[in-house]
């Protein structure tokens, strides 16, 4: 039986051949002075990813863009008994140029079980950029009650144990899927001047604003426990726009701090980011991570009047970020409470809904039909109707009234293949009466269009919180539901 290796433009795979095969040289007589008249006939294979999941390739490979050029494969075979183990027996094939058949054969002593090691080397490519020379992949396989005649059929399933690195822009960081048999990794840092730099990280991250990094070239190599160590990378090559934070402080103009306020990011040109965060107690804020460029920035909280930088765009440089200083904002209303729903850009259409208790016999619903009132009752207003994703829309009670509140959100009619409320990423921040805030996250289940995410209640006497997190086919309350209803055309621009 011959076997080949072959090399493929998407993955490894070791095949079974009938072409030309090679004889590994070996010994008739191992160290100890046994006879080896017993074989190993090693069958390798590759593992490989399919849907996220680690499986053994097919003869015909498996994924993710790789070609491999193999230099050589080194096996040993060690016999596995109570007392100590005699010598392993070991062989090692190079490849001719160009030449990828080979015949794999160890020559061993009969025994009741044997471990045996596989290690390929060579250089692994990804379009134009190319590993460095060294291990590739590693694997183990087992024998049991070898004994005389033909040779024993061994399968080693091998890992590609080189890390396969990416960059994402987004958050600064090089990230790689973690290496079977690793315990550390290398981060080899070549700067545009100067010497490299080996960073030794324990995870499968390498954070280049924490180590303030604003470009080079990168390339990493797993630490394996059994193995040493794998070859270096393909290199990624970061440039000098890295993201940065933008950070701030909202205060009113009586240097009062103001929690609770949503800061938002939008291009220039209007459009949504989809990143925002909400002020702290103190009135800090950081948005991480921005990637460089110019943006225009809001920030909303119920009872001020929204904020836009003055100066029309702000700019983010990279590291060390953009310090916005002391954001004043006009806060002559007190809250008592708010709920800020927010979400990603599918579904484009999700409506917040409050019902107060009855106040003067009178139990109000505050949407996006029936804002409601600061001054007047029900003393809760909704601040606007969010159409295309993202959100927010703030709920904000600013006299309570002694009963229960009851929050909830609703999916309305989405174009067809929307997302469902589970899908969409949803949250809810509550700046509760004490002060403190509270996030709620959409429950992950398996619901259907037009729900409604039941979010939570509150005590109109003590503020206590009471979190339901369900998600039901109906409204808790009476309601309107996009059947028939048409929404009002005008909302607030943000």
């Amino acid at each position: 039986m011959i076997l080949a290796l072959r090399r493929f433009a998407i993955a490894a795979a070791f095949v079974l051949s009938s072409g030309l095969g090679l004889t590994l040289p070996g010994c008739s007589t191992d160290e100890a002075g046994r006879s080896a008249d017993a074989a190993l006939l090693l069958s390798l294979r590759v593992r490989g990813e399919m849907d996220g999941r680690a499986v053994e390739a097919s003869p015909v490979g498996g994924g993710g863009g790789y070609t491999y050029l193999y230099e050589r494969i080194d096996a040993c075979a060690s016999e596995v008994v109570d007392t100590a183990s005699p010598p392993p027996v070991c062989a090692q094939y190079r490849f001719p140029e160009g030449r990828r058949d080979y015949r794999l054969e160890l020559a061993v002593a009969p025994a009741d079980y044997y471990r045996v090691t596989v290690e390929v080397r060579g250089t692994r490519s990804r379009g134009s950029a190319a590993s460095e020379s060294g291990l590739l992949m590693a694997g183990v396989g087992f024998a049991t009650d070898v004994a005389e005649g033909p040779a024993q059929t061994v399968e080693v399933v091998l890992d590609d144990v080189v890390p396969r690195p990416s960059y994402s822009e987004a958050g600064g960081v090089i990230t790689w899927p973690a290496v079977p048999g690793a315990d550390s990794y290398i981060v080899l840092e070549t700067p545009p001047e100067g010497t490299e730099i080996a960073h030794a990280v324990t995870t499968n991250g390498f954070s280049l604003i924490e180590n303030e990094i604003t470009s080079g070239q990168f390339r990493v190599r797993a630490n394996l426990s059994l193995q040493g160590a794998s070859a270096y990378s393909e290199p990624i090559q970061v440039g000098a726009s890295l993201p940065a934070p933008v950070f701030g402080r909202v205060q009113t103009t009586g240097n009062s701090p103001v929690p609770c306020a949503l800061v938002k990011l939008y291009a220039c040109d209007g459009a949504d980011t989809g990143r925002f965060e909400f002020t702290a107690t103190n009135g800090t804020f950081t948005l991480p991570a921005v990637p460089a460029g110019s943006y225009n920035l809001v920030v909303i909280r119920a009872g001020c009047s929204d904020w836009f930088n003055p100066s029309g765009c702000i700019t983010v440089n990279g590291p060390p970020g953009l310090d916005l200083g002391q954001v004043n904002l006009d806060c002559p209303a007190p809250i008592w409470a708010s709920f800020t729903v927010t979400w990603g850009n599918d579904p484009p259409d999700l409506d917040a809904h409050l019902w107060t208790p009855a106040i003067r016999d009178t139990v109000y619903h505050v949407s996006f039909s029936e804002r409601g009132s600061a001054r007047t009752a029900p003393y809760a207003e909704l601040d606007h109707d969010e159409t295309s994703g993202y959100g927010p829309e703030n709920i904000t009670i600013y006299q309570p009234s002694a009963g229960t509140y009851t929050l909830s959100i609703y999916h309305w009619c989405s174009p067809p293949g929307s997302l469902t409320l589970s899908q969409s990423g949803a949250e809810v921040r509550i700046c509760k009466p004490d002060g403190t805030i509270q996030v709620v996250t959409v429950p992950q289940i398996e619901d259907e269009p037009f729900y409604w995410w039941n979010v939570c209640t509150v005590d109109g006497t003590t503020g206590a919180v009471n979190v339901v997190n369900t998600i039901t086919a109906e409204p808790p309350l009476p309601s309107d539901t996009c059947g028939g209803l048409r929404k009002p055309t005008s909302r607030r621009a943000r």
